[in-house]
């Protein structure tokens, strides 16, 4: 059997697909990282946004308190328009707390996945790595078989040749 014809071949093919499996798992790695990277970016800029409309909720109700103050004449008729904006202002509230919670359950999400991908790519990269071992010792073994071989049939020539 041919040793570099033959087993190295096939002994670097293997090693290329290893390698491109790994490459492959070190670029979804990466991917899953810049996504959670974007993802903490968008939930510090809805972060601002709740800032900014809690900001914006204090001013309103500033400006409502001196309004009231100035204005107890025009109070009952402005009853139905004060209403109507309190419940925009709480709807506003609560579209903000919402989409902060569900980015930060987003955020946790890709967080979990992010690991799960990591580990998933060291225990396939372990693998890899004891398949190739294996392969090593299985072509040390046949190397020192074809060897004891060669041995013997130079034996076996110089038998026949002395005879």
């Amino acid at each position: 059997m041919d040793l570099r014809g033959t087993i190295r071949p096939a002994l670097s093919s293997l090693r290329d697909q290893i390698n491109a499996i790994a490459h492959a798992h070190k670029s979804e790695l990466l991917g899953t990282g810049e996504m959670v990277k974007k993802m903490e970016e968008m939930t510090a800029a809805k972060q601002d946004d709740v800032s900014l409309l809690q900001a914006r909720l204090a001013a309103a109700e500033e400006q409502y308190q001196r309004d009231e103050e100035a204005m107890r004449a025009e109070y009952k008729r402005q009853v139905t328009g004060v209403e109507s904006l309190q419940q925009d202002v709480a709807r506003m509230r609560l579209t903000a707390c919402s989409a902060h919670l569900a980015s930060e359950e987003a955020l946790e999400k890709l967080r979990l996945e992010y690991g799960q991908l990591r580990s998933r790519a060291a225990a396939e990269t372990e693998a890899a790595n004891k398949a190739i071992l294996r392969a090593l010792h299985i072509v040390t073994a046949h190397k020192d078989r074809v060897v004891t071989q060669l041995a013997s049939l130079k034996a076996y020539a110089l038998s026949i040749r002395n005879s």
